[in-house]
């Protein structure tokens, strides 16, 4: 590999999933992400459509009309573009990701893929199609949007912090549980207020750091691990403390307000709790032991963000 390359690659965006990782831990991975996408389709399926639905609600409040004949950007979708294909049976969508997301059977977008995102993330991608997990997801998918097909997807490689794309260019940015991986949040943010047209509608969701399971994206039932690696990322006194397996940027919800504050003034916020039973009471225990000093237990229960804002017409 020539010089150039290796300096050209370290200078792109990250993927979340670029950070080392031991051989245990992709094969941890590799089975979360098999149980969750093939073995629990159905209810993977029925999670993207009430998350859909409920940010469409949201959007369309905003826009002041339904949430059709529009362009739509979506920030981050992943591999199987299934909130991107959601929004395009009644929308334009293009999708932009720093990985490389085939599309179809051509070998271009793998060897693009293998280029950029290395062979660990390409062989991932093949093994999915091999074993059938996206033809599932697509189809269990469909089936929720009954006869309605989707117009195709846009899929654009890029870093959304520079993304080259015309100003004003959407009416509606939609971003979902990608912020929380992108080292300079700032930027994208600005970012994706420059794309929108005036008048458009951002809507941006994403999974807080210090919550009780902020860096454990890939774990099966995030949200019901056990009660001795809450927080475990962020008490220094837990033996084996767990790392993350993610590129994440740690920011607080402080953090997150001000940001929001100055890129997007007049926006509004909603801050979800934990759904889990465990987390207020052990959030407070560990608050009033002194073992996570400069916490509140009301920022350690804060799960989730979600940001709508509406740009000036």
């Amino acid at each position: 590999m020539s010089t150039d390359h290796t300096t050209e690659v370290a200078k792109r965006p990250r993927s979340y999933t670029s950070a080392h990782l031991t051989a245990l831990e992709r094969f941890q991975e590799a089975r979360t992400l098999y149980e969750r996408y093939r073995q629990r389709a159905e209810q993977e399926c029925d999670t993207v459509v009430r998350e859909c639905e409920t940010a469409r609600l949201k959007i369309e409040k905003l826009l002041g009309r339904q949430l059709i004949a529009l362009n739509l950007l979506d920030v981050g979708p992943g591999p199987f573009l299934a909130y991107s294909n959601y929004f395009a049976v009644d929308n334009d969508v293009t999708a932009i990701d720093s990985d490389a997301v085939p599309v179809g059977l051509s070998p271009l977008p793998y060897l693009q893929m293998l280029w950029y995102n290395g062979a660990w993330r390409t062989a991932k991608t093949v093994g999915r199609k091999i074993l059938g997990i996206d033809r599932t997801q697509r189809k269990e998918l469909r089936k929720r949007m009954g006869t309605r097909k989707p117009h195709r997807v846009h899929v654009l490689q890029g870093d959304i912090c520079n993304s080259g794309i015309a100003g004003g260019s959407f009416d509606v940015v939609y971003c979902r549980s990608v912020m929380q991986h992108i080292i300079e949040p700032e930027r994208a943010l600005t970012e994706m207020a420059r794309l929108l047209r005036p008048g458009g509608v951002l809507y941006v969701s994403l999974h807080l750091y210090t919550s009780h399971n902020g860096a454990r994206p890939f774990a099966p039932g995030n949200a019901n691990h056990a009660e001795d690696l809450f927080w475990a990322h962020l008490r220094p006194n837990v033996e084996g403390a767990e790392g993350s397996t993610a590129v994440l940027n740690r920011l607080r919800l402080s953090e997150w307000k001000s940001l929001f504050t100055r890129i997007c003034p007049g926006h509004s916020l909603e801050i979800i709790e934990s759904s889990d039973p465990r987390a207020k009471t052990l959030a407070e225990k560990l608050v009033a032991s002194g073992e996570l000093p400069g916490y509140t237990s009301q920022e350690l229960v804060a799960h989730e963000l979600v940001l709508t804002w509406r740009k000036a017409a």
